[in-house]
């Protein structure tokens, strides 16, 4: 079976000047075999939160994102990126330090910090969640980081990825948390 691949010309582009030939373009895989290939785009920037990204992500990319907020706030949202509908595998990593006085997460959702992915419809789910499990309780500190590969496959465009910080209660209070997405699309 032959698959047209204009992505294997464009790496071999960008790995140092390749010369193109017929049949380049094509990946061709064995009737008899059924491998499962990963193969993304390059990665053209970095985005941060003072150099988002723009608009529907249809291409892989790298975000990262550091936030950092003290004293009594309210949770807020970041959002990182807007998806586009296809093949994605997210690698992300969420570290967060937490000191001083917090608010419980009250089943509500707003004691939670980390990264979240909301679909077209508003639902949300946590990827990497981190709850304040100790509401009201003075000079407590806390420090947590976890990465994971996420394979998903989006049915439709406008899917979100957000990164929370949860929400503060305390003069004494101080969060940090940091978010970094290697996002690649998949052929």
């Amino acid at each position: 079976m032959r698959l047209p691949n204009p992505r294997l010309v464009r790496l071999g582009s960008v790995a140092g000047g390749a010369i193109t030939e017929q049949g380049d373009g094509e990946l061709v895989i064995p009737p008899y075999v059924q491998p499962i290939i990963e193969l993304s785009s390059p990665i053209n920037r970095i985005a941060t939160p003072s150099a988002p990204l723009v608009g529907m992500q249809t291409d892989s990319f790298f975000v990262d994102a550091r936030t950092f907020t003290a004293g009594v706030t309210v949770q807020a949202a970041t959002t990182l990126a807007n998806m586009s509908r296809g093949s994605w595998v997210l690698e992300v990593f969420t570290s967060l330090q937490l000191t001083g006085s917090t608010v419980q997460n009250a089943g509500d959702g707003t004691g939670q910090s980390g990264l979240f992915l909301q679909d077209p419809d508003g639902n949300l789910s946590g990827l990497i969640a981190f709850n304040n499990m100790l509401g009201g309780v003075a000079a407590q500190a806390f420090w947590d980081a976890m990465e994971r590969t996420l394979h998903f496959v989006f049915q439709r465009d406008a899917f979100l990825l957000l990164q929370y910080t949860g929400a503060l209660a305390g003069a004494d209070a101080k969060l940090a948390i940091a978010t970094s997405i290697n996002a690649r699309r998949i052929v």
